[in-house]
């Protein structure tokens, strides 16, 4: 098979090769055969690789010069440099195109149709602030395009919501990831606040959840858990219960229970306790904000319980513990002292163990009085919420019951989790 193909060299080898070629430009043998060609080169990736910042400044500068507008310093420092893509629908940051409302109105579509075309989009919408309504309904406003509804597809889960009137937290990415790596064949699972199907849709499409009972009052939402539902296609595994959890989720059936509402999902802890089912117990995922702050307690600022954790409180019941992840990517941060990282991760353990504590008391009292067996077998770091307040996840295993070799809380000789001395849940010698 005869052929040619080509072989890049530097300027300086061509010129070397120049100097060899005779007057009808043949090069000598061995190479008589090879033709010396100058090729231009497209531009490479990095070349091309503007940004979608630069973009979106050039198309604006460009139709301020056609509109016949000379004075843009201000006007260009009002641009965006970062946003939310939503499929076709980009959400501009607090502040954009805003100071010089009437120089920006004047333009009317002619900006956001700009705005579309520098950042390959075809609806524009401006974020304000979350509204203090009990829905938390984004202050979203459409600029340009028919409506909100977007899909946001992530980790192969379709999520259906509308920017203008529900909430999507993309900062729990972590927290979907790791619920769906659960294998729950066989579970059915309470979601009691479900939102527009955060982790309901997780749960269905990766952990394989037998059913998922989702709770959820926020009318919007509910109709984006429907549509997304449909879109994943497992809307026949999932039931949906709208309205206040506290008054319409089931009772007694799941084998386990999510409560994903921050800054604390307490006021639905003991209809949680409801949830699980009286013979075999399960699984409870409890998120909430944890504050850091030197010389808050588990029951201080961010964490607050109706009832106090008091000794007599802690005796009504048995807590174990396994060995506790607390976030190592947080114990890699170089800016913290090795002595603040203990002090932070000490706060974190104290809250897990008093969601513990707390939970095995409504269990008794959901169950006539009976005694559970508690067991805080994970603790995971979602993402910092505020200086010195993380939203935290703790994993709870929550079993009828009590172990008679399981010491409670309050004995004298029972160790903290952190006592160095304390053996992991792993130890042969080591009940759970």
């Amino acid at each position: 098979m005869v052929g040619m193909f080509a072989v890049p060299i530097t300027p300086e080898g061509a010129a070397k090769l120049e100097s060899h070629m005779d007057e009808h430009g043949t090069l000598p043998e061995p190479w008589s055969s090879c033709v010396l060609l100058n090729v231009a080169l497209p531009p490479s990736k990095k070349a091309l690789n503007t940004s979608g910042h630069q973009k979106l400044q050039e198309a604006v500068d460009r139709l301020l010069d056609e509109c016949g507008i000379t004075d843009k310093g201000s006007l260009l420092a009002e641009i965006p440099d970062s946003w939310e893509r939503h499929g076709d629908l980009v959400v501009l940051t607090q502040g954009s195109f805003s100071a010089s409302t009437l120089v920006w109105r004047s333009l009317g579509d002619r900006l956001w149709q700009a705005v579309c075309r520098a950042l390959g989009c075809k609806r524009v919408a401006l974020y304000k602030q979350v509204t203090c309504d009990k829905f938390r309904t984004p202050s979203v406003r459409l600029l340009y395009g028919l409506d909100g509804w977007v899909e946001h597809v992530d980790n192969g889960v379709t999520y259906v919501f509308d920017v203008t009137r529900c909430m999507f937290s993309a900062g729990n990415v972590t927290e979907k990831l790791r619920l769906a790596s659960l294998d729950c064949s066989g579970e059915t699972v309470v979601d009691l606040y479900a939102g527009v199907g955060y982790f309901t849709l997780p749960l269905l499409v990766h952990a394989r959840a037998k059913s998922v009972h989702a709770c959820e009052w926020n009318p919007d939402a509910v109709e984006g858990l429907r549509r997304g539902l449909r879109a994943n296609a497992v809307e026949d595994r999932c039931i949906i219960h709208f309205g206040d959890c506290r008054q319409v989720a089931p009772r007694g059936i799941a084998e386990r229970v999510n409560l994903g509402l921050l800054p604390s999902s307490e006021g639905g802890w003991s209809t949680a306790c409801a949830a699980l089912r009286g013979d075999t117990g399960g699984w409870m995922h409890v998120h909430g904000n944890v504050s850091s702050k030197p010389g808050a307690s588990p029951r201080t600022e961010a964490n607050k319980w109706e009832e106090p954790l008091t000794a007599a409180v802690l005796e009504r019941g048995h807590v174990g513990a396994t060995e506790l992840p607390c976030c190592p990517r947080a114990q890699e941060d170089s800016s913290e002292s090795a002595a603040r990282q203990m002090e932070r991760n000490s706060y974190w353990l104290d809250w897990a163990w008093c969601v513990a504590g707390r939970m095995r008391v409504l269990l008794a009292e959901c169950n006539g009085g009976a005694g559970w067996t508690v067991m805080v077998r994970h603790l995971e770091h979602v993402k910092s919420y505020a200086p010195h307040v993380d939203h935290l996840v703790v994993d709870l295993e929550c079993r009828p019951g009590t172990d008679p070799e399981c010491r409670p809380a309050t004995d004298p000789e029972c160790r903290p989790a952190t006592d160095p001395e304390c053996r992991p849940a792993t130890d042969p010698e080591c009940r759970p």
